[in-house]
């Protein structure tokens, strides 16, 4: 039986007897949720059970010292972790004494989804692009190595026209590929770039992310270099590296790789699987120019294929495989099989999540925002009200699954305020416009006149249909805050960052909409 805990999980459920309980990482990722310590009572009863609990965390270098009391509190017997026992200590400074470690993956090949492709991969030398890569600017706090994923594709952008190589790099999240399209993306390439998956830092309870947030807060230009100045020698030491499950698309897509050289959790050889590149890319250009032999490429890509997928040592079946192993080690060949009332109690708990999910969820989350999370509803209630523009968008935000899996709610609602805002507002906009990173720039100034850029309805259309560009508003030469109407002369005052708030759900919204984001940017642009 699985189910779904996001929203809690209900005790009437300890009534059922269970062999062994297993915590999922999308259940133990609540532990950096804002509403984690009242969350977590709700499933405290798990501790209650007599029967083994199997952990199988990940990311675990971010609110480890959370994690391993938690784990603790609630009765784990075995965590199956990504890292190995060298990092033990430092992660679990409880449980290394009290339970048993078993190393797995972040994650293994589907051979459904690797069969699919089987037929659709072309050969390396006909394959349009020489290199594919797609990453984000990650949260300064995970340290250097964070910061190595999206900088080795931006060094990779600007290295490869010496060497003759046509690429389709992205470090914009709004380029992001998403669901099957990204099997189909790899396999245009004839190699891929990347690192290993990780951190070098060390979040123990969420201080460090506090930190680094606040020192950006007040600095927003401040570069990694410069937050690293600022923190305390030794902070980004850490080594919590793993292979990743991208790394595992590109052999089944048969994309040769050129990766930093590391452990790769014993998948992946240099050499053998992949051209490997130092940490501060003084090879890069060596492999670059190796990148331009096909037959090299197409010669390593066959051999990962062969050792790591054709060989089933790293497939979901294994992963199932070391589950059966670990069960029948903890719990014994005695389980009990599914009764009647079991599966009854499966489809009961289904139809609460999903509940919960549609009306009790919304619902608990205002409540949980507080007096400020009921204005900023009553805010976008007006708002909707009275602008066509901001019900448009929302319409297309909520028929837009990409969208909302990278933008929250809030996100969004603030976003249409801070648009609103705009078009309200009693001071001018104009655009600062970079159509070469395809970077618009929403800049406040004092008052209406001289220097106002206008774009018109016809040209944004023309800009935004030339594929995905990135929003922000800068209001800072006006204030640190703006004040968005309520009811009955009141007002709610939005804060915003010191220099550009990013405007994230323009981001997605521009790529299936293009036509709605721009005229709502019109609207305020050519003072309409």
């Amino acid at each position: 039986m699985s189910y779904n805990a996001v929203h809690g999980v209900p005790s009437w459920l300890r009534h059922l007897r269970f062999d062994a309980v297993l915590l999922h990482t999308t259940y133990l990722c609540m532990r950096w949720n804002i509403w984690f310590d009242r969350w977590r009572r709700h499933s405290d009863w798990i501790a209650e059970l007599d029967c083994p609990k199997l952990a199988f965390p990940q990311d675990e270098y971010w609110h480890a010292e959370t994690l391993d009391g938690w784990l603790d509190d609630l009765g784990a017997s075995v965590v199956c972790t990504v890292l190995g026992d060298d990092h033990r200590d430092a992660l679990y400074p409880t449980l290394s004494r009290k339970a048993a470690f078993h190393e797995i993956l972040t994650g293994y090949i589907d051979n459904d989804s690797a069969e699919r492709m089987r037929p659709q991969l072309a050969p390396t030398s006909t394959r349009p692009n020489d290199i594919v890569y797609r990453a984000r600017n990650l949260p300064y706090w995970l340290g250097s190595h964070g910061q190595l994923k999206h900088r080795i594709g931006e060094e990779v952008l600007r290295r490869a026209p010496a060497h003759d190589l046509t690429c389709d790099v992205s470090t914009k999240l709004h380029e992001t590929v998403l669901g099957d399209a990204w099997l189909d993306f790899l396999g245009s390439g004839k190699a891929t770039v990347g690192a290993e998956s990780g951190a070098s830092s060390l979040d123990r309870r969420g201080e460090l992310q506090a930190t680094v947030d606040e020192l950006l807060a007040e600095e927003p230009d401040l570069t990694f270099e410069e937050v690293d100045a600022r923190l305390p020698h030794g902070w980004d030491d850490y080594r919590f590296f793993a292979v990743s499950p991208r790394h595992l698309e590109a052999v089944v897509t048969k994309t040769a790789q050129i990766l930093v050289e590391g452990w790769y959790s014993g998948v992946l050889e240099p050499e053998r699987h992949y051209v490997p590149i130092a940490r501060d890319f003084s090879n890069l250009d060596e492999a670059l120019e190796r990148a331009r032999d096909g037959n090299l490429l197409a010669e390593m890509a066959e051999r990962a294929y062969e050792d790591v997928y054709l060989s089933g040592r790293h497939s979901s079946e294994q992963l199932t495989t070391t589950v059966e192993q670990i069960l029948e080690e903890h719990v014994g060949s005695g389980r009990s099989a599914a009764t009647p009332a079991f599966r009854a109690a499966a489809g009961l708990a289904e139809a609460q999540a999903e509940v919960e999910r549609l009306a009790v969820a919304p619902v608990a989350n205002t409540f949980r925002t507080g007096r400020e999370g009921f204005r900023e509803v009553l805010a976008g209630s007006r708002l909707l009200l009275r602008d066509s523009h901001a019900r448009q968008l929302l319409a297309d935000y909520a028929g837009s699954t990409e969208t909302r899996e990278h933008v929250a709610p809030r996100v969004a609602l603030a976003d249409l305020l801070c648009l609103g805002a705009m078009r309200r507002g009693r001071f001018s906009v104009e655009a600062d416009l970079d159509e070469s990173r395809h970077r618009l720039v929403l800049r406040s100034r004092p008052a209406s006149g001289d220097g106002h850029v206008a774009l018109s309805r016809n040209e944004l259309d023309r800009l935004l249909t030339t594929g995905a560009w990135e929003f922000a508003w800068d209001h800072s030469e006006v204030a640190r805050n703006v004040s968005v109407p309520l009811a009955a002369g009141t007002s709610l005052e939005l804060p915003l960052t010191a220099g550009r708030r990013p405007l994230s759900t323009l981001d997605w919204l521009s790529r299936r909409h293009p036509g709605h984001v721009a005229a709502a940017l019109a609207s305020i642009l050519d003072g309409r």
